[in-house]
């Protein structure tokens, strides 16, 4: 199969599209538009479930957006948060499962405020997000625009020599624990979801930094990125996804619900 990255979005297959269980998919910069859901989003969620598809998003939001998502949104089997430490399932949100449970210790905790507070004193501008005291395994902080692409590399170097992981969105960075991902959580929740090869039967689409791992050739064929992707492949490291839509944020997102809608629908028909 070709797997060469960043292929129209119009290249993905019949195939590939009716062999799909579950789309996860990115929140901030891809669900949504200037911040905020709309009915574009709750409408495109409309169309994958009548395509048979479940709907996973995945965030680097914190725990108290992760539970209030999986509780209200519709379509979704749950909601994994925090970059892959959380999952709140949508029949049962009242308790999270955590990635391991070492993300639970206190000495995780001080792990992170150390961190903090030693990036602080190379970075004093720093400053937590707004909703960093909803957050049970990470700290967040705003990503601003005085921060240059060197100084996210240098906190994220300093981060991980202290043995803790970090990674970044097009809002947030995040001080996180080791091994750490979107896409440790979804591989972790695929047997309980019904899905036998999550290779085959798992489509992702994002947006930024932190969705790198749901982009990978080796967990996904199917990667797909709105067209900021496009526009900002350095940011990626060279892990790019196999497709890309026309349209950002929710509308590429619609796009993308909209393209799986009628390939499946055809394949059903055939």
């Amino acid at each position: 199969m070709d797997t060469s990255p960043l292929r129209d979005l119009a290249q993905l297959s019949a195939g590939q599209a009716k062999a799909l269980r579950l789309v996860c998919c990115d929140i901030d910069g891809t669900l949504t538009r200037d911040g905020r859901l709309s009915a574009l989003t709750l409408e495109a969620f409309a169309l994958l479930a009548e395509a048979g598809l479940l709907v996973l998003p995945a965030t680097g939001r914190s725990a108290a957006t992760g539970y209030d998502l999986a509780l209200y949104l519709p379509h979704v089997a749950g909601v994994v948060c925090e970059n892959g430490a959380l999952f709140f399932d949508a029949h049962r949100p009242g308790r999270p499962r955590y990635l391991h449970p070492g993300l639970r210790d206190q000495a995780h905790r001080r792990g992170l405020e150390t961190a903090y507070a030693r990036l602080r004193t190379a970075w004093p501008n720093l400053r937590r997000t707004d909703d960093d005291l909803f957050r049970l395994t990470e700290v967040a902080m705003v990503r601003e625009a005085w921060m240059t692409d060197p100084d996210i590399r240098d906190m994220d170097e300093a981060v991980r020599q202290q043995g803790l992981g970090f990674t970044y969105s097009t809002v947030h960075l995040h001080i996180q624990g080791r091994e750490v991902t979107k896409w440790a959580m979804v591989a972790a929740l695929c047997p309980d979801l019904g899905v036998d090869d999550p290779f085959t039967q798992v489509l992702t689409i994002g947006d930024s930094a932190n969705d790198i791992t749901l982009f990978d050739h080796r967990h996904v064929a199917a990667s797909v990125g709105v067209s900021r992707v496009g526009r900002c492949r350095e940011e990626f490291g060279g892990v790019l996804p196999a497709f890309l839509c026309h349209k950002d944020a929710a509308e590429g997102f619609m796009e993308m619900a909209v393209a799986l809608s009628v390939l499946r629908r055809e394949s059903a028909g055939s």
